[in-house]
């Protein structure tokens, strides 16, 4: 299995994003329907795993074709599509949600995406203050035109 890392700052502790995006993603793979409800919070891009966003574009995939999200069909999507190299084999799809409990309430689900929202929201704050900082580190900035930018830049 590749070794999966983050590239930018991450403001909450690995695991505990990674289990909020675990969480969402087994509710989902349990009841395809909870993704119509999530898909207003979060995007792939949300998500700090490259497996976990593969999953979610697998699953919106799928959701779109009317399909179920088990592990054989989510593995075949995963595999036309060319991401399958993200995960260490269909097996791995399979013990996804070993040790995951099931969040029938949407309720719990949606904290879980608040948990990854809040998390992507902060990687993408710390990638534009590293960016002000780079720029301002330049000394040859106009801050006005900094500030525009870095509004245009908020997503």
């Amino acid at each position: 299995m590749q070794k999966q890392t983050a590239t930018t700052t991450n403001p909450l502790p690995l695991a505990e994003n990674n289990h909020a995006e675990r969480a969402i993603l087994t509710a989902m793979m349990i009841e395809p329907a909870i993704y119509d409800q999530v898909c207003n919070f979060v995007q792939g891009s949300d998500f700090l795993l490259p497996s976990h966003q593969a999953m979610w574009k697998a699953m919106g995939d799928l959701r779109a074709d009317r399909r179920d999200f088990n592990p054989i069909a989510l593995w075949d999507h995963l595999t036309r599509t060319g991401d399958s190299d993200k995960f260490s084999g269909i097996g791995e799809l399979g013990r996804f949600i070993d040790g995951m409990p099931f969040y029938s309430r949407f309720e719990s689900v949606r904290g879980f995406a608040e948990i990854v929202l809040r998390a992507s929201l902060g990687r993408e704050m710390s990638k534009l203050a590293n960016y002000a900082q780079a720029k301002i580190n330049d000394r040859e900035v106009d801050e006005f035109a900094l500030i525009e930018d870095l509004q245009g830049r908020l997503k």
